[in-house]
C-alpha cells in the first residue's frame, strides 16, 4: 500500500521510482523511463544522470541504463573490502618508502571513490591529508584516470554519452582531450594530474587488475608541487606500480609471497599477470 506524503517533491519522487525500476529491470530506457514517470524524455533523462552521477545507474554500450554499484549490493562491498584489506600493508609499506600520503580508490560512474589512505609518515611542513570517503570527478584525478585509461572504448563513452562535466581547472575540456590524455598514459604506465583537482598539488596513479585484466581499483598519491619537480614522478610511478603488482598478487592468492617479496625490495610473486596501464 502506498502512503503520499502531504508536500511532496516531484523530483525526488521520481528518483526514488527510478531507482525501483532500475531494480526490477536488466535494463532501462530513457523512453521507457518518460513514459513510466509521465514526464518529458528531456526530465528522465536529467535525472538519470544523477542517478549515474551518484552510482545508482550506469550507460552500456547499448546506451541504456542498467543497475549501478550502489544497487549491486553485497557483491560489490565485499569486493571493495577485499581490495582494501588486501591494499593496507603495501600502502603503509609504500607510504614509507616515498615519504607521502597515498591513496586507494574505485570508480564509481564518473566519479572515484576515496576508500582507504595512509598519511605521510613525515612531518611535511605542508602536509596532504588522507582523501578516504571523498569523491572526486574521475577525470580530473591521478587514480580515476588511472582506472579509465584502462576502459574499452565503448564503456567510456558510455560514461560520458554528452560529454565531459564542466570543471574550472586545466584538465580536459571534452572527451577528446580525455582521449588523447587516455592514451599517454597507457603508453606510459602511470597517470598525471597536474594541478587538475587542487591547486598546488600534483597527483600519481597507477591501476589495480584483476585476473581479467580489467582495472578495479587504483593507488595514487598527491604531493605539493614545490616538492615535486618533473623528474621525481618516474620513480613514485614505479613504487606506485611495485605496490599495484603486490595488492594484484594478494588478491590472486599470492598475498605471502608479495609480502615476502616487498619486503625484500621488490616483487617476486611470480611472473606479472597483468599488464600495467
Amino acid at each position: 500500500m502506498e502512503h503520499s506524503v502531504a508536500y511532496p517533491i516531484e523530483s525526488v519522487g521520481n528518483a526514488l521510482r527510478l531507482i525501483h525500476l532500475l531494480q526490477d529491470s536488466d535494463e532501462l530506457r530513457v523512453t521507457d523511463a518518460a513514459r513510466t514517470l509521465g514526464v518529458a524524455p528531456s526530465t528522465a533523462h536529467r535525472l538519470m544522470t544523477m542517478l549515474v552521477h551518484h552510482g545508482f545507474a550506469e550507460q552500456n554500450a547499448r546506451r541504456t541504463y542498467q543497475r549501478g554499484w550502489a544497487l549491486r549490493g553485497d557483491r560489490h562491498r565485499a569486493a571493495t573490502e577485499d581490495i582494501i584489506d588486501a591494499a593496507r600493508l603495501p600502502l603503509v609499506e609504500l607510504g614509507r618508502r616515498i615519504g607521502e600520503t597515498v591513496h586507494l580508490a574505485r570508480l564509481e560512474g564518473t566519479a572515484v571513490v576515496f576508500v582507504d589512505g595512509v598519511e605521510s609518515p613525515r612531518r611535511h611542513q605542508v602536509h596532504v591529508a588522507s582523501r578516504a570517503g571523498l569523491s572526486m570527478l574521475a577525470h580530473c584525478t591521478a587514480a580515476g584516470k588511472a582506472i579509465l585509461a584502462g576502459l574499452q572504448p565503448a564503456e567510456l563513452a558510455a560514461l560520458y554519452p554528452r560529454g565531459l562535466p564542466h570543471t574550472y581547472g586545466p584538465g580536459p575540456c571534452d572527451l577528446g582531450a580525455l582521449q588523447r590524455q587516455l592514451a599517454a598514459i597507457r603508453r606510459l604506465g602511470y597517470s598525471v594530474n597536474d594541478e587538475e583537482s587542487e591547486r598546488g598539488l600534483i597527483g600519481v596513479g597507477v591501476a589495480l587488475r584483476d585476473h581479467a585484466g580489467r582495472p578495479v581499483a587504483a593507488v595514487a598519491t598527491g604531493i605539493p608541487i614545490l616538492r615535486c619537480p618533473d623528474a621525481l614522478i618516474p620513480g613514485i610511478a614505479d613504487e606506485l606500480t611495485r605496490t599495484a603488482r603486490a595488492v594484484e598478487a594478494s588478491l590472486a592468492g599470492g598475498a605471502s609471497a608479495g609480502v615476502a617479496a616487498g619486503a625484500a625490495g621488490g616483487v617476486a610473486a611470480g611472473p606479472r599477470r597483468l599488464s600495467v596501464l
